[in-house]
């Protein structure tokens, strides 16, 4: 049943090259009065580097899935994505990283795959403007995958209706391609 875990975790580093990384964004999680940055695990590292615990990890404010999807330009969610999906894979006491990177998807428009690749990568103006048909592919594969596994012993989700639209739009642009 989930033995296809590791297959799948390797299929995610495949896809998404770990250079360039994006330039750490000046203030991006800066807390109460100067308190540290609760973001600061992420900064100038590769998303294949970031300790798991950053992943799923809260501070003062919102989980670092949700304040990068939140952030005025995509680069931070575009590039530590995989990570998010592959940590949400490893290791998620709480669901808290799966539930997030979750709702992230849902709430996103999902673009037709670069035929030109373009770097970086995970640049743009919108949420995977610059993801290959191989990128979103890959992501398509962990959303199955979660559908059909998500509901079961270690993940114990729960697949909603909303999760059912998102891979079809995920599916749907990879087809238009």
């Amino acid at each position: 049943m989930t033995s296809r875990r590791p297959e799948l975790a390797q299929l995610l580093r495949d896809s998404f090259p770990v250079l360039p990384i994006p330039p750490y964004p000046h203030q991006m999680g800066l807390g109460p009065l100067g308190e540290s940055d609760e973001y600061v695990g992420f900064a100038n590292r590769p998303w294949t580097e970031v300790e798991i615990e950053h992943f799923r990890g809260t501070g003062f404010d919102i989980c670092p899935s949700i304040g990068f999807r939140l952030h005025n330009l995509p680069h931070m969610w575009n590039y530590y994505l995989p990570g998010f999906l592959t940590a949400s894979l490893k290791d998620d006491p709480g669901f808290m990283t799966l539930d997030s990177v979750m709702w992230g998807l849902r709430e996103l428009e999902v673009p037709v795959p670069s035929k030109m690749l373009r770097d970086p990568w995970w640049g743009g103006t919108v949420h995977f403007e610059h993801y290959s048909r191989d990128q979103m592919a890959a992501v398509v594969a962990y959303l199955q995958f979660m559908r059909r596994h998500g509901p079961s012993d270690p993940f114990d989700s729960e697949w909603e209706e909303a999760d059912d639209r998102t891979l079809t739009r995920w599916e749907q642009a990879i087809r238009t391609s």
